[in-house]
């Protein structure tokens, strides 16, 4: 979508209703005051009864250093995590990314920590240029909700057409025992351009987080391939997951991509919580849009906003209120 386009009064009626949602997130924002502070890596954050521990640069290794092309070098990520007064042992090191084989690392080990009433935010400070790509990873750990919010931009800093490959995922820390329960086609089943979410478990072991892994919205861009399932061998374990998202970014052009995952004891949790994934309006009215604007959220490659004709009456209200400001597994 080009500047021009951003600005004609069709595409403000467009976004309405993204806007709407966003402005949920906003309002939430607004119920405490923000705590901004620059701070060294590691950081622990504990929001939504989930406990965020040691995030910081380097410890996203497995699968991403492992695929085609990439440098070997460790990611950006989350160490591991666990629910308040609940199931422990999350992840063991996830939430990474790399752009064309390049891990993304937080520059000078330094993130924007900023807590409002919508949670906490965990930000990059300045992008990293990886091949002419400024890339930027941020975290939003939600306040009301067991969910933190993975999001990545890019932006082609060059004069040319860029192809960027875009490796997102990590260690589940489920083990050995690691298994899909469930999906968004209805199984355990994994199915590359299906399945826009799954839960996983650790299966007979029964002791980690029921964790649901939303990968993309109704409509969204899908990843170009899935290396790495979780419950299948990839590097000699079950407990790994990556997707490579395909971006093509013209000179100039900025694009985003947004996952989530959620925490609950019980896969019966886990499920009843999937509703809240299904567009960017529910995402909006759970507050899991929360900091962004209408633009990021429109300029999101794997989430597609498609307004009803009825959805633009929330228009006048919003100016009113001052708002408006299954392919088996794997693609080859």
């Amino acid at each position: 979508m080009n500047t021009k386009m951003k600005n004609s009064a069709f595409d403000k009626l467009k976004l309405a209703p993204i806007a709407l949602a966003a402005g949920a997130g906003m309002m939430l924002a607004a119920a405490a005051p923000a705590q901004a502070a620059v701070v060294s890596l590691s950081q622990t954050v504990t929001q939504g009864g989930v406990v965020y521990f040691a995030i910081y640069n380097s410890t996203v290794d497995s699968p991403l250093t492992q695929l085609p092309g990439a440098t070997g070098s460790n990611a950006y990520g989350i160490s591991s995590a666990a629910i308040v007064g609940g199931r422990s042992d999350a992840f063991d090191g996830f939430g990474g990314i790399t752009v064309n084989g390049a891990a993304f690392k937080q520059p000078n080990d330094e993130v924007d920590l900023t807590t409002t009433g919508a949670g906490t935010f965990v930000n990059t400070i300045s992008p990293v240029n990886l091949g002419g790509i400024n890339t930027s990873l941020d975290y939003f750990m939600s306040a009301s909700s067991p969910t933190v919010r993975v999001f990545g931009t890019f932006t082609n800093t060059t004069a040319n057409l860029l192809s960027a490959a875009i490796a997102y995922g990590g260690n589940l820390g489920c083990d050995k025992n690691c298994r899909i329960e469930d999906s968004s086609t209805g199984d355990n089943a994994f199915q590359s351009a299906l399945d826009r979410w799954f839960i996983t478990s650790d299966g007979p072991t029964d002791l980690d987080p029921f964790l649901t892994f939303v990968r993309f919205g109704p409509g969204g861009q899908l990843a170009s391939s899935t290396p790495a399932v979780p419950s299948e061998d990839f590097d000699g374990n079950v407990d790994q997951f990556a997707d490579i998202w395909t971006l093509s970014l013209a000179p100039g052009e900025t694009k985003s991509l947004m996952w989530f995952v959620n925490f609950n004891n019980s896969l019966a949790e886990a499920q009843a919580g999937t509703p809240v994934f299904d567009d960017l309006s529910t995402l909006g009215a759970a507050g899991l849009l929360a900091g962004l604007s209408p633009t990021q959220i429109a300029g999101t490659a794997n989430w597609k906003q498609t307004p009803e004709p009825s959805s633009l009456i929330g228009l006048g209200s919003l100016l009113g209120f001052g708002l408006l400001s299954k392919i088996k597994r794997r693609n080859p």
